[in-house]
């Protein structure tokens, strides 16, 4: 179940990620979020009955920010995962922290948005090698 132009590959402006376990539902949800706090992220929030998981601030590999995960999960195991992040306050480069931005997928490597989704793809591919689908919606 995902909308507007899908890839296999991810495509300037997409927002949104999917990870096709074909899990049950309620498994892909445990193992996702067992993954997630696996790999140093912290669990926010979390229903089981609605099957969502909202992540504390991770800092990416590069820059001053940070970003949040929300993720669902829909129809036969698919993870749907909206990313936001903000930049960070910080004295010595001057700035201050801003609200979160809605994640799009940038094709420039030294984009912020990119590093994100360099850092964040490592994490769905140590997940088990689902495959992997890219929308904007």
């Amino acid at each position: 179940m995902v909308w507007g132009q899908v890839s296999d590959v991810p495509y300037k402006k997409a927002n949104t990620i999917f990870i096709e376990t074909g899990l049950k539902s309620d498994s892909a949800f445990v193992l996702w979020g067992k993954h997630l706090a696996q790999k140093g992220y912290t669990i926010e929030k979390s229903d089981n009955n609605f099957y969502t998981i909202t992540t504390g601030p991770k800092d990416p590999s590069k820059f001053n920010v940070d970003f949040v995960t929300n993720s669902v999960v829909i129809g036969t195991g698919t993870i749907k995962v909206k990313l936001k992040w903000r930049i960070k306050s910080s004295v010595l480069a001057g700035t201050r922290s801003t609200d979160y931005y809605d994640w799009e997928y940038a094709t420039s490597k030294g984009n912020i948005q990119y590093v994100i989704h360099e850092d964040f793809l490592k994490i769905i591919k140590a997940f088990g090698g689902y495959p992997v689908k890219y929308s904007k919606d």
